[in-house]
């Protein structure tokens, strides 16, 4: 019961990391001409504060099956439909005691394809597709060339896909989604979820962005996680320590000397912990560790108070800064008793369980 005790703990030690919203499937208004090249102005990312070229625009969408000359650049999508992700082909879960004339529970694959102009490229920069969810099996092509595979309906990931790319110039990007029913021997037999109460959308159904990263960097392909992790290994009334893991890729030759600075902001922005480490990042992944010591911590208290500090990790070459990104903090302690119930932050909390699916009315979500 004590070393349970201790994992709850830990973990409830950590980072409160802001969920991303869902946004609902909305489908773009255009005629029946091609649809314009995407946007390539960056804006910062939600989630990370990286600098990010979205993608949500000028897509082209198709239900069903597609010849083998679907991922080329020659193609001709003009009679497909004009869409804009996030998106889904199906529209049920609307809270009524019958089906609407607008309901859409079509399984199967779905086409989707857009032409990108892509910014030019600093020497050696890295091009990763970022897809915040695809449901619920994922292939994606490039210019012709596969990519990738990802399955599961739920979670982000991200591509590597500087050798397809063609920075300055346009870029066909091709993604298959695969929504089918779950039986022996389908393409998704074996993708979670296999079986649950709700409908599992098919579609982009979450945001889609270019990230361009230098050789050397804060680690995009870490599972989709953002790469910088935080966690309190102790807090009371005076002060708390709070370790920070950075994990960083070379995609280099070489070795690089660099420097990771990590800090720790408050809700106003002003700095109330700092370190910064000299770092020897070889070719290949790496982990960075750093410990930093809060003064008289401002706990997240739930509803009441749900205050979040923010952790920003920064690496740098000299003083030219390779990438930076910032994670939301809380800083609380809780423990369950097994007579007297749940505790945040050693004050008794009473818990109310509820079932929440990503499901919106008659919209997109699975």
């Amino acid at each position: 019961m004590g070393d349970f005790k201790r994992v709850l703990t830990g973990l409830m030690l950590g980072s409160a990391i802001a969920a991303t919203a869902l946004s609902p499937a909305a489908v773009a208004q255009a005629g029946a001409q091609a649809a314009p090249p995407a946007g390539t102005q960056p804006a910062n990312q939600p989630g990370t504060g990286r600098a990010a070229i979205d993608l949500s625009q000028g897509w082209r969408f198709h239900f069903g099956d597609a010849p083998a000359a679907v991922t080329d650049t020659g193609f001709d999508d003009r009679d497909w439909e004009p869409v804009s992700v996030p998106h889904s082909w199906n529209r049920i879960g609307a809270y009524s005691l019958k089906r609407g004339s607008e309901t859409d529970n079509r399984q199967g694959l779905g086409w989707y394809r857009l032409q990108v102009d892509a910014p030019k490229a600093r020497p050696g920069e890295r091009q990763y597709l970022d897809f915040a969810a695809v449901s619920k099996l994922a292939e994606v092509w490039v210019n012709g060339r596969h990519v990738g595979t990802h399955k599961g309906a739920f979670a982000r990931f991200r591509l590597d896909v500087t050798d397809a790319w063609k920075p300055g110039q346009r870029n066909l990007v091709v993604v298959s989604a695969d929504n089918s029913k779950v039986e022996p021997g389908s393409s998704t037999s074996e993708v979670l979820p296999l079986s649950g109460d709700f409908f599992v959308h098919g579609g982009i159904y979450r945001e889609v962005a270019l990230l361009q990263l230098p050789a050397a960097s804060i680690d995009p392909l870490d599972y989709g996680g953002p790469g910088v992790y935080a966690r309190a290994t102790r807090i009371s009334a005076e002060s708390a320590t709070v370790e920070v893991r950075t994990r960083l890729r070379n995609a280099g030759p070489a070795p690089r000397s660099l420097t990771l600075a990590t800090e720790i902001r408050d809700a106003r922005g002003k700095v109330v912990a700092r370190t910064v480490q000299p770092v020897t990042l070889a070719s290949g992944t790496g982990e960075q560790r750093a410990a930093l010591d809060l003064p008289r911590p401002h706990r997240w208290d739930g509803r009441a108070d749900p205050y979040l500090y923010s952790v920003t990790a920064t690496l740098a070459d000299g003083k030219a800064v390779l990438d930076r990104v910032s994670q939301p903090l809380g800083l609380r302690t809780f423990r369950f008793d097994a007579d007297k119930g749940f505790f945040l932050n050693e004050r008794h909390v009473k818990l109310r369980g509820v079932s929440r699916h990503q499901t919106r009315s008659a919209r997109a979500g699975p």
